[in-house]
């Protein structure tokens, strides 16, 4: 993605990922030069994807709200975060406790990337467990999809230490995901979604 000048919250997201692969680099890099006497591993996720624990407190304020608002028929939104590689939320939350608790990870970067994903795949899955809601889905015109290969084994190795046969599948997060929407949709005052905020600031 490259910034157009125009678009403050495409300016925004580029501005996040360039600090967080900067802060990483320089992390390791301080290690490197210094040796301290504790170890330093960073986990480093795809798109999270899954359950929101506390919903109503926490609102769609991250990567899954790109989800929520397809299942009100949003798509705009779904252009800062095209076809790329995900992570079930529950999979991040596993490999940081590894990188806290197992020995044998030793400065160490863990890759928390299942597998590629769509979004039209995302829509064929949601309409075919919610069929219901399958009229109010958003139409999402993806001509691209990632091509990219990123080795996960290492990972997936540390995930089997942690009591999993490997990354959740894209089906199984899906329906974590809709768990949330389903949660939110039901309280009585709705949380606000990070696409509602990333539009009004579009539109300002």
């Amino acid at each position: 993605m490259l910034f157009d000048g125009k678009d403050p919250t495409q300016r925004s997201l580029l501005v996040f990922n360039a600090a967080k692969t900067v802060v990483e680099q320089k992390s390791f890099e301080w290690v490197r030069e210094h040796k301290p006497h504790f170890v330093f591993n960073t986990v480093v996720p795809s798109v999270n994807l899954g359950h929101i624990v506390a919903v109503e407190h926490i609102g769609f304020s991250s990567s899954m709200a790109m989800v929520e608002s397809v299942c009100r028929g949003i798509s705009v939104a779904t252009g800062f975060l095209p076809s790329q590689w995900y992570v079930n939320v529950e999979d991040t939350a596993l490999l940081h406790l590894a990188a806290l608790t197992l020995d044998e990870v030793r400065n160490e970067r863990l890759l928390a990337y299942a597998e590629p994903y769509s979004w039209n795949k995302i829509l064929e899955i949601l309409g075919r467990r919610y069929p219901k809601r399958k009229p109010k889905l958003a139409s999402i015109d993806e001509p691209t999809a990632d091509k990219g290969e990123v080795d996960n084994n290492r990972s997936t190795e540390i995930l089997r230490k942690m009591g999993r046969p490997g990354f959740r599948g894209l089906e199984e997060t899906l329906v974590s995901s809709m768990k949330s929407v389903s949660e939110a949709e039901a309280l009585p005052n709705k949380p606000r979604s990070l696409v509602d905020d990333m539009m009004a600031m579009a539109e300002a």
